[in-house]
């Protein structure tokens, strides 16, 4: 499992096509998807914007 941070991260996630799972204080909130979108303030997702200071965005390997 490796856990997104900074916006490299986002950006190789997004390339890869990896699925992004989300979290949200240590419990799943949503298995996610990939990423579709990125900004300092938020990543969408499925269609979905969930805002990077609320959220863990993980990868699951």
């Amino acid at each position: 499992m490796r856990t997104l941070k900074d916006d490299r991260d986002f950006f190789y996630a997004a390339l890869s096509g990896s699925r992004v799972s989300i979290y949200q204080n240590g419990n799943l909130n949503d298995y996610g998807g990939t990423v579709e979108r990125y900004s300092e303030v938020s990543i969408k997702i499925r269609g979905t914007y969930y805002i990077r200071s609320f959220y863990e965005f993980r990868i699951i390997s």
